[in-house]
């Protein structure tokens, strides 16, 4: 049996790997929001979370599919744009996102 691969530019990962992480996304981004007064997250979550579990900057593809996988409907409702407070990505407009319930 084979492992199907997910290729994002030269970087390729396991589907076995991409759903943990993806999973793992999702619960953390969750717990987070509900920690939240306003219940809200962004893409700087994300962002936080990737490089906490090790993913560079260099793998952009990967860190754009898991976050356009998690950071959508059913699982999260866009309600308007935010500026970012990542240093790398500083002033641009982000989306802000709540939990669905």
């Amino acid at each position: 049996m084979t492992n199907s691969v997910r290729k994002y530019g030269r970087m390729k990962y396991s589907e076995a790997r991409f759903q943990r992480v993806k999973n793992k996304l999702q619960m953390w981004l969750g717990a987070t929001a509900r920690k939240r007064v306003d219940g809200m997250v962004t893409a700087d979550d994300v962002h936080l979370f990737l490089n906490n579990k090790g993913f560079t900057r260099k793998e952009v593809y990967a860190r754009l599919a898991l976050a356009n996988s998690v950071l959508r409907e059913p699982f999260f409702q866009s309600m308007g744009q935010v500026p970012s407070t990542r240093p790398v990505a500083k002033g641009r407009a982000i989306t802000e996102w709540r939990r669905a319930k």
